[in-house]
């Protein structure tokens, strides 16, 4: 808005300029519905073309300054051209910012509560753009924290990663070892080398079975089963 001296007048002059918006008409005073008394309105001419009316406490607050044209041009700008066309990288990161540090953030109480921050560098949102590009981004996978799921969001200590993985590396994942291998309970269970269910499985590990016996060990038959066998 052009500098001026003085107070604005009441009556704004025809070719008076607010930003990019330009006085074209007299003062017109329009009724809404949710006013009791009519407020004055002013023909408008934006640098684009687009011609609207504006109340004219907006003008003189300096809150309209066009006809909206300047904020879709920025967020064309700014949002999909920097992102490559792929809005998906920045929900990611905004997500990311969100839960370390928007308390109202419903997973806050899993972040930011305890403590798990975004590295500084990421704070930028270009850098971690950066970074999601030059280290394996693609469309079907996630943000992962690895190795250490209880650490920060840090290039040392994440990758992207299947949901498969993601599940893995869980925090209240079961580890178990058997023939040399560490995996989760639920990928034991479906591995042809467990004899026993997954249910069977979970059993035997919350009551302190060896890892390896517990895979290996078939299910012991109930003297019932075996009657009816028998029969």
């Amino acid at each position: 808005m052009e500098k001026r001296s003085g107070p604005m007048p009441t009556i704004i002059p025809v070719g008076t300029r607010f930003g990019k918006l330009t006085v074209v008409g007299d003062r017109e005073c329009i009724q809404r519905e949710q006013h009791e008394r009519a407020l004055p309105y002013y023909p408008c001419l934006c640098d684009c073309g687009t011609r609207i009316v504006t109340l004219r406490k907006s003008l003189v607050s300096g809150k309209a300054k066009s006809c909206g044209c300047s904020v879709n041009r920025r967020r064309n700008s700014e949002f999909f051209t920097r992102e490559h066309k792929d809005g998906r990288i920045y929900g990611i990161w905004r997500a990311m910012m969100n839960r370390c540090y928007r308390t109202k953030n419903v997973n806050y109480i899993h972040y930011g509560e305890r403590g798990i921050a975004v590295c500084l560098d990421w704070h930028e949102y270009s850098t971690f753009q950066k970074w999601a590009l030059g280290n394996g981004y693609d469309t079907h996978l996630t943000l992962d924290r690895y190795p250490d799921k209880n650490g920060n969001y840090e290039p040392v200590n994440c990758r992207w990663a299947t949901n498969v993985e993601q599940g893995r590396n869980r925090r209240n994942n079961r580890l178990i070892t058997a023939f040399g291998e560490c995996k989760p309970i639920s990928e034991w269970a479906s591995d042809p080398r467990c004899a026993v269910s997954h249910q069977c499985l979970r059993s035997r590990i919350s009551h302190g079975m060896d890892h390896h016996q517990a895979v290996t060990t078939p299910p012991m038959r109930s003297a019932r089963n075996t009657r009816r066998l028998s029969k």
